[in-house]
């Protein structure tokens, strides 16, 4: 089926041709047809190692990819999903030896070297990630997934100012990522930016609204920003979401109540700034500055 297109690669009339000149071009006619055989057995053979990759018979998928790269050692895809294969299976040093060999043959391979990324920072290995999701950047600059992550990383070693840049590029290429958000708010509150951080973790509510998560982190951001009645309803949404968050967020809540007393007090709305400790103190009774506080403003009110 090959034979139509390969005289293109002789500009003279076929029927023309000398001896030698018909010798030379059965030649390369020969080659040509060797290399689509071989491109169509190799084809064949990753194709059939992705069916028992999906049906999740690993081991049969790298016997099938092996036997892929014996007969073509030049098979970038059968280095690739075997290395693939072994990243999904936890084996990962296996795996960063056939995405070395991806390298090798196509430097400019982009997926490997967003699996390497990945590798590297469950490794911990936060700076070999970063480059590689540098090298994939390079090549695929429309990746919001690539730039969320390297963000993450960013975040994780303490640079929020470069972690923001990439989230913000991440949620330029793609509004709906939810993650992104997540990540930035956190950034942002880190670095006291409250309000950007409420922005983040409210379009993140919008995204995911049965977020238990989400709406205690914009909890947190609303009392750092001294914003105490949305503080308190949104510990409340997200422990009606999430009942099993009370362990960690009423101590947190605990301290929300003490603080909008404490705002109470300073009003003078005694009454309101007692029902506010007495609920802190509900939440945790070891909350020493909300018993003190509560019988301070108790004694005030006696005396008076």
């Amino acid at each position: 089926m090959y034979l139509p297109n390969c005289t293109k690669y002789y500009d003279g009339d076929i029927e023309t041709m000398g001896s030698g000149e018909m010798m030379r071009f059965h030649a390369v006619l020969l080659v040509l047809m060797a290399l689509a055989c071989s491109s169509d057995e190799d084809a064949a053979c990753v194709k059939e190692g992705e069916v028992a990759a999906n049906e999740g018979d690993y081991a049969s998928a790298v016997r099938i990819y092996t036997r892929c790269i014996r007969s073509n050692p030049q098979s970038v895809e059968s280095y690739f999903k075997r290395g693939s294969i072994y990243m999904e299976n936890g084996q990962q040093d296996r795996a960063i030896q056939d995405y070395a060999k991806v390298i090798q043959l196509n430097p400019q391979y982009a997926r490997v070297y967003f699996k390497l990324a990945v590798i590297y920072t469950g490794k911990e290995q936060l700076d070999t990630a970063i480059q590689h999701y540098d090298r994939f950047i390079e090549i695929d600059t429309t990746d919001p997934e690539a730039y969320k992550n390297r963000g993450f990383i960013y975040k994780k070693m303490g640079q929020y100012a470069t972690a923001i840049q990439d989230l913000t590029k991440a949620i330029d290429i793609d509004p709906q990522l939810a993650a992104a958000y997540n990540i930035r708010g956190d950034s942002y509150q880190v670095q006291r930016q409250y309000k950007s951080a409420i922005e983040d973790f409210t379009k993140l509510i919008e995204l995911q609204p049965d977020s238990a998560i989400a709406y205690s982190k914009r909890a947190n951001s609303y009392v750092y920003d001294e914003q105490y009645e949305r503080a308190t309803d949104d510990f409340d949404r997200s422990l009606e979401l999430n009942p099993a968050l009370s362990i960690l967020l009423k101590p947190r809540m605990s301290e929300t109540y003490y603080k909008r007393g404490m705002l109470y007090q300073s009003q003078g709305r005694h009454d309101r700034a007692i029902l506010d400790f007495s609920k802190a103190i509900e939440l945790d009774p070891d909350n020493e500055r909300a018993l003190n506080s509560r019988q301070t403003v108790i004694s005030l009110l006696e005396t008076n």
